[in-house]
């Protein structure tokens, strides 16, 4: 497989669609970018396949399976393959008969949170019962950005591994629906927990504000849009780095001002659980390991 998929055609297969598996598959099905790429999708149930079936409604470069017997024919051809089911399903879905004799030569590109590529390089040679089977194998966190192409996706880089070809495709192919973050291996889980968290407290922040501003009389339909333009508009401002918190708090904190005074009670009733919040989730991360 070469370096660079342009101007090449590649096959994805996906393991498991589920909710992220399901955004991602349709995300790079629309992908403008990705016009070169062909896909399957495998699932456990004909009822996953039936959403699977509308979810991915009318597009022609996309084979559907479900069913553990089907399991090893979906990657058949795939010069990558996306393992999207649950991280506690890792080692038995490697137990399949044949998976991961078809899996030698591909690349094994884990989205399961928790899961090192050291740990799924090990599980991949554990399940090949000491055969010689050579794997290349990559850990990424895609976010719920990627279905509208804003991903901000985090590939985990083992040492030495920034010129590995298939890092390079991987990191390619991800960029497709959004922006790629080389993260080091040793922060891979915190980085992962620090986007959990962070999505949790946007959509507990974006669901509290929503309804407070109901309460207080405002249309929901206009709470909505005023709430998520200016998470929005913060969220572009920091990436841009054209403020940092510390210079836009004291940009927007004008004497007696709303923005000064809604400072002053987060600070005394939210901070605190905010990185709390944060911790906790760095902290249960470091645990799935365990």
């Amino acid at each position: 497989m070469g370096e660079a998929s342009q101007n090449k055609s590649l096959r994805i297969a996906v393991l498991g669609s589920g909710f992220m598996g399901t955004a991602l598959l349709k995300a790079w099905i629309s992908a403008p970018g990705s016009s070169n790429y062909t896909f399957s999708a495998h699932v456990r149930s004909s009822a996953s396949l039936e959403r699977l079936k509308q979810d991915v409604l009318n597009s022609g470069n996309v084979d559907l399976s479900f069913g553990s017997d089907n399991t090893v024919a979906s990657v058949k051809g795939a010069d990558i393959v996306v393992l999207g089911f649950l991280p506690t399903q890792l080692e038995s879905i490697l137990q399949t008969p044949g998976l991961v004799g078809e899996l030698s030569g591909k690349i094994a590109v884990s989205i399961l949170a928790g899961v090192s590529t050291q740990q799924l390089c090990e599980s991949l040679k554990s399940a090949s019962s000491g055969s010689d089977a050579e794997f290349k194998a990559a850990c990424v966190i895609p976010t719920l950005g990627c279905g509208i192409g804003e991903s901000v996706t985090l590939l985990a880089t083992p040492s030495g591994s920034e010129s590995q070809p298939h890092f390079q495709l991987v990191e390619e192919v991800f960029s497709h629906i959004g922006s790629v973050l080389r993260i080091p291996e040793a922060h891979m889980g915190s980085a992962t927990a620090i986007g959990a968290a962070v999505h949790a407290l946007a959509i507990m922040a974006m669901d509290t504000a929503v309804d407070a501003s109901v309460a207080e009389g405002v249309p929901r339909s206009l709470a909505q849009h005023i709430v998520s333009s200016c998470l929005k508009s913060s969220g572009a401002m920091f990436a841009a780095k054209a403020f940092t918190p510390e210079s836009m708090k004291a940009a927007m904190s004008t004497p007696g001002g709303i923005t000064l005074n809604t400072f002053v009670h987060l600070d005394a009733n939210t901070r605190a659980g905010i990185a709390s919040a944060v911790r906790h989730a760095i902290g249960y991360t470091k645990g799935m390991n365990d």
